[in-house]
Parts: C-alpha cells; structure tokens; sequence
C-alpha cells in the first residue's frame, strides 16, 4: 500500500496558514526557486530563504512554494528519509527565518526518472470523469506522456470532462522505494507503509497522509 503525502492544513498543527512567505529581499531568480526545474538537478547550489509567519508552528514538513518532486524538510525529518530508499535526490539547505531566529531546514528535491520504463501499460488507465457529477464517463489507456499530455490539454476544450486516475500499476522490477511520484496524470508524492510508519513512530509533524489504491506494484 501507498499513501498521499501532503502538507497539513491543521491550524493546532502549523499555527498559520500559510505557515511561510518568501523572505523579503530573496530573489527566486537568481540561483532559487523558480530556477529549478522538477525534472532535473541544477548545475549550481540553489538558494531558498523562507519567513515563517509569527503565529506559525515550524513543522517537520514545512509549507513552501517549492514544486512536485520536491519538500521542505527539518533536519530531523531529513535524517528519517535518509534511512530508507529514495530515488535520485539531493537535500540543500536552506534558510528560514522566524522570530529572528534562523532555522535549519533542507530543501529535499527528488526525480523519478523510470516511470514510463517501469509501467505497466496493461494494467493501468485513466478515466474521463464528468466535473460536474465525478461520473466516469469512459476509461483511457495509459500510452505515453505525449498522449497523456493531449487528452489532458486537448485542442478543443472539453466543458465537464476532467481526467483522473483510475489505476497505475509498475511492473515487479520498480525498486521499493519508500518515496515515489506516478509520471502521468497525478503527480503528488506517494511514499510507501514502511516510512509511513516511521514517520509516525519519530513523531514527525506537519504532514497528512491519505490510502492511494490507485497505485500499486505487480508481485
């Protein structure tokens, strides 16, 4: 089994929402966030400052403006994911500053670069549901990230019709990574139950977890 992992929107768990803001005087331009693309590692050590709001809990897992294949972490949220199997990543430090005082927190930035190669095509489609009623209205193969791309952006605009997920299933030979992104359609991190468990058991705060069986590994 795998699960959503998201961001907290419990005022009595972040104090604030949002918990952060850019700091003033930070320019994502210049070697920061808008620098960095998801699919990719820069080729410089990119720079994130962060205000944490005063009324704000500063969490293990922070809010931030960063993109998909990426996290703002703690220190002792890093040191959790270290200990299991990740796909290719980097962890760079960042600051965040909050009550005059700077905290250490890392910018974790991972890329599934094996999805399409690992998917079962078979055993995986998508489904046209109605926006208005979330009916399905009719099933669609999982091809190829081209053909994805223009049934979700198609030429003619379709009113109603939304394309969601209905089942991703990875060939056997997908290592077991305990933190994961699906290639297509829905791109929100997944991470696996042995991480789950352990971020629960090392009272890691600031996240919300949610079953995903849409995703699953052929045995």
């Amino acid at each position: 089994m795998y699960y959503l992992i998201g961001r907290s929107d419990d005022l009595k768990i972040i104090g604030h929402d949002p918990q952060t803001t850019l700091k003033k005087g930070y320019n994502p331009r210049i070697n920061g966030l808008y620098q960095v693309k998801h699919y990719e590692f820069p080729n410089f050590l990119p720079e994130l400052k962060l205000e944490l709001h005063k009324d704000a809990i500063p969490t293990d897992y922070l809010y931030s403006m960063v993109g998909f294949g990426m996290m703002t972490v703690s220190e002792k949220m890093k040191e959790v994911l270290q200990n299991h199997l990740l796909p290719k990543h980097h962890f760079y430090p960042i600051e965040v500053f909050h009550k005059k005082k700077t905290l250490k927190y890392f910018w974790l930035h991972f890329i599934v670069d094996d999805f399409w190669n690992l998917l079962d095509k078979e055993n995986s489609f998508g489904e046209i549901i109605d926006s208005k009623t979330w009916a399905v209205k009719r099933k669609v193969s999982i091809e190829s990230k081209e053909q994805i791309r223009k049934i979700m952006y198609p030429e003619e605009f379709l009113v109603n019709e939304l394309l969601t997920v209905g089942q991703v299933t990875m060939r056997k030979e997908l290592p077991k990574y305990d933190l994961y992104q699906m290639g297509c359609i829905n791109y929100t991190s997944l991470i696996s139950e042995k991480l789950k468990n352990a971020l629960l058991e090392n009272g890691i705060t600031g996240f919300e977890i949610k079953p995903y069986d849409k995703f699953k590994v052929k045995q």
